[in-house]
């Protein structure tokens, strides 16, 4: 019995939403197209259609783990990106108004840092090498 739902599935918005939509349609659907309002570009660069792209983002290790079981690989290609580890509650430090500074400990989470645009630009690239399926992305003017 075959997984394929149908011949084609339309994901609307290339973020990071939209691509991990797309991602997990793949399997489902000979065709997935992501249709995008902004230019696409080869680089990293902010989106128009994004206000909050240009300050840091961080990935929850929840995050990595469901973008790492859609995408195998993204976890380590964002890394390689420039992405930055950090580990919580021992690379950042936390204060409470009550204690003060909390102390430093080692609970073996971590998160990767990175701008958004960055890890779009990642995420497309996995999107893009994602076989049974591809990716349109479609302008249209705003």
């Amino acid at each position: 019995m075959s997984n394929v739902f149908g011949r084609r599935a339309v994901v609307v918005g290339g973020g990071i939403g939209g691509l991990s939509v797309a991602g997990a349609l793949a399997g489902y659907f000979e065709q997935v197209d992501v249709l995008e309002r902004d230019r696409l570009t080869a680089s990293v660069e902010s989106r128009s259609g994004t206000a909050q792209d240009r300050h840091p983002h961080g990935l929850l290790a929840g995050g990595l783990k469901a973008l790492g079981e859609i995408f195998p690989g993204f976890e380590r290609d964002l890394a390689g990106a420039g992405a930055v580890p950090v580990g919580l509650a021992q690379d950042a430090r936390f204060e409470r108004a009550d204690v003060g500074l909390l102390p430093r400990r080692d609970f073996g989470i971590s998160i990767l840092c990175a701008s958004r645009p960055l890890i779009e630009f990642v995420l497309r690239r996995r999107a893009m090498c994602r076989l049974p399926w591809s990716m349109s992305a479609h302008h249209w003017p705003a």
